[in-house]
């Protein structure tokens, strides 16, 4: 049976089998080139190493893993998130990921890049702003000054 898968005007067997008789039943002084071209098999397909059959997720289910993932790492985006359901065992794409993350409202929760800069909290005297609702008939009439919390002092025209 063996012979079979040599000669050349027989059927080609499956590629699992050409594989398994590369593999188990060349000389050891033939190569595996050598093994792969006298029963035609590609050598790419000698080395091929399929992937483990994956289970496909629905977007359910997607989302649950996905709200797992951000339970343990809150700010990780869907880049993140999709390399740890990689790193997990589960294939896909980034694209569906950050679909179903934008769907479901699972995206990071941004921190707030707010520095107060105001002490409303002092002891000193709050002075009235004379000219609220008064505009300056001509320019340099009025004059503002602001001290912020690096003590510079800028001085603005309000007319202008």
């Amino acid at each position: 049976m063996e012979l079979d898968l040599v000669k050349k005007n027989t059927a080609p067997a499956d590629r699992l089998r050409q594989r398994e008789i590369v593999h188990r039943h060349r000389p050891a002084a033939c190569s595996v080139r050598r093994g792969c071209k006298v029963i035609d098999l590609p050598r790419n397909t000698f080395y091929y190493q399929s992937k483990a059959p994956t289970l496909k997720l629905d977007d359910a289910e997607l989302a649950a893993l996905i709200e797992d993932i951000q339970d343990e790492l809150p700010c990780y985006g869907y880049r993140r998130v999709t390399h740890e359901l990689h790193w997990r065992g589960h294939l896909v794409k980034h694209k569906r990921v950050a679909r179903v993350m934008r769907a479901n409202g699972l995206g990071i929760k941004q921190r707030r890049r707010y520095v107060r800069t105001t002490d409303s909290r002092h002891d000193s005297p709050i002075y009235p702003n004379l000219y609220r609702n008064l505009i300056p008939p001509r320019l340099d009439m009025v004059w503002v000054a602001d001290f912020t919390f690096c003590c510079w002092l800028l001085l603005s025209d309000c007319h202008s």
